[in-house]
C-alpha cells in the first residue's frame, strides 16, 4: 500500500514538474523569443496596447512556478521583478520601461536556471 502512494505522489509531482517547463516554454515561445517577440518590442518601445496586455498575462502565468534548475528562491525573485514590470508597461506607468530594462534581462535568468539541453 505505502509503495502505491509513494508512485501516486511521485507521478504527481513529475506531472507538476512537466506541466511548470510547459508553461515556461510557452511563455517563452510566445512572448520573448526572437528579435520581433512582444518583448523586444515592449524594449524597442514599438509594443500595441495589446502587445502590453498580452504580456502581462503571459508574464502572470510564470508565478508560482518552479525553476527547471537553480535556486528556487532567486527564480521566484527575477519572476516576481519581471511580473511588476509586464504590469507597469500594461498600465503605462511612467517608470515601466526601466523597470521592464532591468527585470527583462533573458541572459540572467537563463544562465541560472535554463538546463544546457535546452540552451
Amino acid at each position: 500500500m505505502k509503495i502505491t502512494y509513494l508512485l501516486i505522489a511521485g507521478l504527481l509531482i513529475a506531472g507538476a514538474s512537466v506541466r511548470a517547463d510547459d508553461v515556461i516554454e510557452s511563455v517563452m515561445k510566445d512572448g520573448f523569443k526572437g528579435k520581433e517577440s512582444i518583448a523586444a518590442k515592449i524594449g524597442k518601445g514599438e509594443a500595441s496596447d495589446a502587445d502590453k496586455k498580452k504580456m502581462a498575462g503571459l508574464v502572470a502565468k510564470l508565478v508560482g512556478t518552479k525553476p527547471p534548475q537553480g535556486d528556487a528562491k532567486a527564480w521566484a525573485d527575477k519572476i516576481g521583478k519581471l511580473d511588476v514590470a509586464a504590469k507597469a508597461v500594461a498600465a503605462g506607468k511612467a517608470d515601466a520601461a526601466d523597470l521592464w530594462k532591468a527585470a527583462s534581462n533573458c541572459k540572467a535568468c537563463h544562465k541560472e536556471h535554463k538546463p544546457e539541453d535546452k540552451k
